[in-house]
């Protein structure tokens, strides 16, 4: 679906706008509805209008403070993650040297390259059910039994592919128990420990660095929907 397409399925459908949100994005505010358990704005109760643009200037600055702190950790763990890749190349390094197998190697070789990308989908599509969820949850009690099924339907096709990504990735643990047999006949014992050791590292900081950046993301997008809503001072 190109970026046209999708402006063009945004116009014609009656779903919820949040619908629409960005599938990492949705299960962040799906955590927060969960966690706040009614989403009230805390600055809608608020009737005096200076109080209020105090109130919003103030969650500005705090969002901004949060910002940054974010943005430090995502450079730490950019740099943790290199470091993680330069040991990555070192095993596939000695993997090349020591399996005297190719069939061996290239299963290796499939399995880091599989391995970030089920990662990858399952954070993609655990988004993609936090968002039909949430346009499933935002529709008002009176909506139409049309909206109503369209809502669900979407949400249980969301289900299956959250199913199914989850078979992927029960099917490459156990392509990990099989290539630790090899490796560890192959490898010496500290080659297998740094084997264990990228493995649990690589996928750990993909995870930590998706979930930042859609942190990031979030709340640059709070603070611009915020400072639009604040009146220019004169």
């Amino acid at each position: 679906e190109t970026v046209m397409d999708a402006a063009q399925s945004r116009e014609k459908s009656p779903l919820p706008s949040n619908y629409w949100v960005s599938p990492s994005k949705a299960l962040i505010e799906m955590n927060i509805r969960q966690s706040e358990g009614i989403g009230k704005d805390m600055t809608k109760d608020i009737d005096d209008s200076d109080k209020l643009i105090k109130t919003k200037e103030e969650l500005v600055d705090s969002i901004q403070k949060k910002m940054d702190k974010l943005k430090e950790e995502k450079k730490e763990l950019t740099k943790e993650l290199e470091e993680t890749e330069t040991l990555g190349k070192e095993v596939q390094k000695a993997v090349e040297r020591k399996c005297k197998k190719q069939h061996e190697k290239d299963k290796f070789k499939t399995y880091i390259g599989d391995m970030e990308k089920i990662i990858l989908l399952l954070l993609k599509v655990s988004g993609l059910l936090a968002r039909a969820e949430n346009a499933l949850q935002s529709l008002p009690e009176d909506s139409n039994e049309r909206l109503k099924k369209m809502a669900a339907d979407k949400r249980d096709r969301a289900k299956q592919q959250h199913e199914d990504a989850k078979v992927l990735k029960e099917d490459i643990e156990k392509r990990s128990g099989q290539i630790e047999v090899f490796l560890q006949e192959a490898l010496s014992e500290e080659e297998f420990a740094d084997y264990k050791y990228y493995v649990k590292m690589k996928s750990k900081l993909t995870i930590e660095k998706q979930e930042l950046e859609d942190k990031i993301s979030l709340g640059e997008e709070q603070i611009s929907a915020l400072k639009l809503s604040i009146p220019e001072k004169h």
